[in-house]
C-alpha cells in the first residue's frame, strides 16, 4: 500500500514512521470534496495539498522497559549530527540518544529544534522543552544495538552510529 500526494508522487509506503501534519476530518465534510471508494470508513485525516516535509532529523525511540534501569547521569549539549540527535559529553565523545517511547517527542518546525518530555511534579505533568545546541542533563545508561534488539520502534538508520545512551528522564 502507498500513499501519494496530489502530483501523483509517491510519499509513503504501508510501514514506513511518517511525520504529517493536518487534522482529523468527519466523512460529511470529506465527501463535499472528494467521491470516497467503498470500503473507506475511516476516520480520515486531511493533511495540506503541499508534500509534506521528509522526516530529516532521526528520533529513535524504543520500549522504555528496555532503557530502564537509569545508572547514570550525563551532561552534554544536545547536538544534532547527520539528521541524529546526540549528546555531545566532551571534545572527542558523543551519545545517539535512544529515547522511550510515548514520553518524549521533537518539534522540527522550531528553529532550532525543540525536545518535549513529559515530567511529573507537585502541579502534575508539565511539559520540558529543551533545543538543540542546548546543554541538557539526561539520566539512563549505556545502550547495545544487542540490548536493543527487537524492542526499537522503528530501525536505527545506518547514519546514526553509537555509541548509545538510553535516555530514562530529563533532569
Amino acid at each position: 500500500m502507498q500513499v501519494y500526494d496530489d502530483t501523483g508522487i509517491v510519499v509513503a509506503n504501508l510501514g514506513d514512521y511518517i511525520d504529517i501534519q493536518g487534522d482529523e476530518i468527519s466523512s460529511g465534510e470529506l465527501s463535499s470534496w472528494v467521491q470516497l471508494p467503498n470500503g473507506c470508513s475511516g476516520p480520515y485525516w486531511l493533511m495540506p495539498s503541499s508534500r509534506p516535509t521528509p522526516v530529516d532529523t532521526h528520533f529513535p525511540l524504543a520500549w522504555p522497559m528496555v532503557l530502564d534501569p537509569a545508572t547514570k547521569t550525563l551532561t552534554g549539549k544536545l547536538i544534532e549530527v547527520n539528521g541524529c540527535l546526540r549528546l555531545q559529553v566532551d571534545k572527542k565523545s558523543s551519545f545517539l540518544l535512544i529515547w522511550p517511547d510515548y514520553l518524549f517527542s521533537i518539534d522540527r518546525e522550531k528553529e532550532p529544534i525543540q525536545l518535549h518530555g513529559d515530567s511529573y511534579g507537585e502541579q502534575g505533568a508539565i511539559d520540558i522543552v529543551r533545543e538543540v545546541g542546548k546543554e541538557i542533563t539526561l539520566s539512563g545508561r549505556e545502550i547495545s544495538l544487542k540490548e536493543l534488539g527487537d524492542y526499537t520502534v522503528h530501525p536505527i538508520p545506518n547514519e546514526c552510529v553509537g555509541p548509545y545512551w538510553g535516555v530514562v528522564k530529563i533532569k
